[in-house]
């Protein structure tokens, strides 16, 4: 992962920032750089089978960017595309490393996943509370099942 050692100075900026407003700087670059993470795609069983109607294929092959006009979604009210492991959750994680060192900041970023599900399993994970912060068990708690 060539980001690991530019997050670990961005995990050392927020760690060493002398005042709030930088602090709070830092941590929001670190927060999208590790949205912006590539990871494994997946796909809710219902979203891919709404997709086989649709005519669009596998899911797993298209990103974010896509949706609005090749998912024919332009509204995003069909599909979302959600981190399985939140961006919040991992970036806590690499925030509470005490030596965090590339190595380290890697093993973390190894379980960033994404999943295309349906807007209506996406509004089932919300409803459990499980929107920035969720369990292992969050997607069969909320009955959705990954491809």
């Amino acid at each position: 992962m060539p980001l690991a050692a530019s997050i670990v100075s961005l995990i050392q900026a927020v760690n060493s920032a002398e005042d709030a407003a930088t602090k709070r700087y830092c941590r929001r670059v670190l927060h999208l750089v590790v949205r912006e993470t590539r990871t494994p795609v997946y796909v809710s069983n219902r979203a891919q089978r709404l997709a086989t109607k649709m005519g669009l294929g596998d899911l797993r092959n298209y990103g974010w960017y896509q949706q609005r006009t090749k998912m024919q979604d332009p509204e995003r009210k069909l599909f979302a595309w959600e981190h399985v492991v939140t961006v919040k959750d991992l970036t806590e994680q690499l925030l509470a490393l005490k030596d965090p060192t590339p190595h380290r900041a890697r093993r973390i970023l190894r379980q960033a996943r994404v999943a295309w599900i349906l807007r209506s399993e996406n509004e089932r994970l919300n409803e459990l509370g499980f929107r920035q912060s969720r369990p292992r068990d969050a997607y069969e708690r909320a009955n959705i099942k990954l491809l």
